[in-house]
This record gives structure tokens, C-alpha cells and sequence, in this order.
């Protein structure tokens, strides 16, 4: 279900006592602010945790009295919501983030985003920074191995990706669709470039369920629907674990896969100013701060800390699997429908 969050306190943070990390001020530009306080809201679409979002929307109302507006959809979602409001020249949105990058190249193309270089980008990690301004890296995810513990004991969860193929696990994966899911189309670039199309194949022979969401993946692991989901979505499922869900994750060995979701600002964006401090907000200290704390995402910035903990060397490049965002773009549609014609024939031979 779609929820719009709506935020805004008139009372500047810096006058409010007690503050946490959360609502710690960073240096915007004063004349900047000021602008922004003038206009009063901002309209933001964002594929970010509903939880985060709402932490995010408030801290930013509390700190500069704006009112907002978040309504928060999954990657896909939020790409047709943007395409029909492109259809309609009523394109609402002062910014816009989504979990698959190659989305802000085509959208830069359409016309849908403006440019702003945001004062923090020379403290993004290395090549993840936009010189033009069309998007900047907002948060990165993993993704890796989900298990149900109503399923599968811990023990005898799959320790990387070529154990999915072992028989035992026919008809109890349940696979992030490519065709759905920004973290699903990540997964299956990730998987050819390792291992090739053969992998796919041999997946598909495991009669896998296809599932819309990263979201909807973590209910059918909490329920024992299915016994793995692949890919695990690190950030979502270490908040379940942190509940006491009944799900466990597995960091593969041949490599978890790295992800990294945008953020930009709208062409017709109303609220301008108010959308260029929230860009400094979320890709500031501050804002990777709560991004990481709060939903387990790894932060875009070397300078700000990660607050959940992970196995001993999984943030080295050389034990992640990278899909650069070009390799994305250029194969993402051949590579959805060939996943959708192996699976087809797959389901008509099973």
C-alpha cells in the first residue's frame, strides 16, 4: 500500500533541546535555507524504506520548518508513476530517488531531471558522482542470500550462489523479478556477468517463485512461503532480523552484489530551493548517518560511519560483485526479456 507522509514543524532545530544525530544541523548556505523556508514544502518520490523515509521527511521538517510531502513506491513504482505524469506535462515531484541508477540516464534524456551539484560531492566514494548534477549517489545496498528460518536452519543454509543449484532447494526460491525490481534487475546483471546465462538457466530449472519486491520477498521469508529469496536485500532483512524475525541472511562467498540508488531534482520542480537542501540533506553527513543507522544501507560517503555491523572484509571490492551502471544500461532490456524467455520455457518443460 502506497502512504504519502506528510512533515513540517515550524520550530528551527537549533532552537529545539535535546537534539540527536538525526536532527544535527549541517552547513547549508544560510541564503539557501532562507529560500527554501520561503517556499515551505517539498514534494518528494522516493524507493527508500517506508521507516527511513518517514526519519528522513521529519528530521528534515524539524531542521528547516518545511513542510513534506513523501510519497514512497518501489524502483518500479516509481517509474511509472514518473512516466505517467510525463504523459500528462503534470510532472509533480521536486525530487525523485530510485533503487536503479540507469533510470536518471533516461530520465536526464527525457527531460525529467535538472542538474545540481550538491557542495558535498568531491566526499562521495570514487566514481559514483555525477559532474553534471543529474543525480547524485544517495545510499548503496547489498545484495546477497535471504533464508526462512521456518524453513532452513542456519547451518544448512546455501553458502553462495552456485548452492542454490543444489536440487533440494527446487520449488522453495523465491527470485526478486528483474522485470519489477530495481534490486532484482541488479541481481540478474550481477549473475551473467559472473557466471553467464547457463546459471539462469539452471535457476530457472529450480522452479523458482517470482516475486514483485524486495519488500514482499521479506513477508514471504517471515511467513515460510518460501525457504530463500534471492536476492536478499541486506538492509531490509537486518531490520527483520533486529525484530526477531524468523529470517536469516547469508553474504555469498563468491560475493555479495553492490548497488548504488540516486537521487536528483525534478525539471519542473516548484520548490526548488527547498529540493536542492534536501540533496545536501540526504547525501550530507547527516543524512548518510540516519540512512545507515536506521536502515542498514552503506553509506556513499567514506567519512561517515557504518553503523551495522558486517563480516570481516565484505565492504572490499575485491569480495563484491560490481555491475557498472554503463554494463546496466546497455544490457538491462535484452537481459529482462531473455530472463523472461528462459523462465517462460522453463515453467512449460517443468
Amino acid at each position: 500500500m502506497n502512504k504519502k507522509i506528510f512533515f513540517g514543524l515550524i520550530i528551527p532545530a537549533f532552537l529545539i533541546a535535546g537534539m540527536n544525530t538525526d536532527t544535527v544541523a549541517f552547513a547549508a548556505d544560510a541564503k539557501l535555507v532562507a529560500a527554501a523556508q520561503k517556499e515551505g514544502k517539498l514534494i518528494v518520490y522516493h524507493s527508500i524504506n517506508r521507516k527511513v523515509l518517514k526519519k528522513m521527511a521529519k528530521a528534515f521538517g524539524k531542521e528547516y520548518g518545511i513542510k513534506v510531502s513523501a510519497t514512497r513506491k518501489s524502483t518500479g513504482g516509481i517509474n511509472k508513476m514518473i512516466a505517467a505524469e510525463r504523459l500528462a506535462n503534470v510532472l509533480r515531484c521536486d525530487v525523485v530517488s530510485a533503487g536503479d541508477p540507469t533510470l536518471f540516464r533516461t530520465w536526464k534524456k527525457q527531460g525529467v531531471l535538472q542538474s545540481y551539484v550538491p557542495t558535498s560531492q568531491s566526499a562521495f566514494y570514487k566514481g559514483t558522482a555525477d559532474p553534471e548534477g543529474f543525480s547524485s549517489p544517495a545510499r548503496r545496498t547489498f545484495a546477497s542470500i535471504g533464508f526462512s528460518k521456518k524453513q532452513v536452519k542456519a547451518s544448512d543454509a546455501p553458502k553462495g550462489w552456485q548452492d542454490i543449484l543444489d536440487p533440494k532447494w527446487k520449488g522453495k526460491i523465491g527470485i526478486i523479478d528483474p522485470r519489477t525490481s530495481g534490486p532484482g534487475r541488479y541481481w540478474l546483471a550481477g549473475m551473467v556477468k559472473r557466471f553467464g546465462w547457463g546459471y539462469i538457466e539452471k535457476i530457472a530449472q529450480q522452479n523458482p517463485i517470482m516475486i514483485k519486491s524486495s519488500s514482499s520477498a521479506k513477508l514471504n521469508l517471515i511467513s515460510g512461503e518460501v525457504a530463500l529469496t534471492i536476492p536478499g536485500s541486506e538492509h531490509s532483512l537486518t531490520k527483520a532480523i533486529k525484530k526477531g524475525e524468523p529470517v536469516g541472511l547469508v553474504y555469498p562467498k563468491e560475493g555479495s552484489i553492490v548497488k548504488t540508488s540516486r537521487v536528483g531534482i525534478c525539471a519542473k520542480a516548484k520548490n526548488i530551493n527547498a529540493a536542492k537542501l534536501w540533496i545536501e540533506y540526504e547525501t550530507g553527513k547527516v543524512g548518510q548517518a540516519l540512512i545507515s543507522k536506521h536502515g542498514a544501507y552503506i553509506t556513499v560517503r567514506p567519512d561517515v560511519a557504518v553503523h551495522h555491523p558486517r563480516p570481516k572484509g565484505a565492504l572490499d571490492p575485491d569480495s563484491l560483485i560490481d555491475v557498472p551502471e554503463d554494463y546496466m544500461r546497455k544490457n538491462k532490456k535484452a537481459q529482462r526479456k531473455k530472463f523472461a524467455d528462459i523462465m517462460s520455457k522453463a515453467m512449460l518443460s517443468n
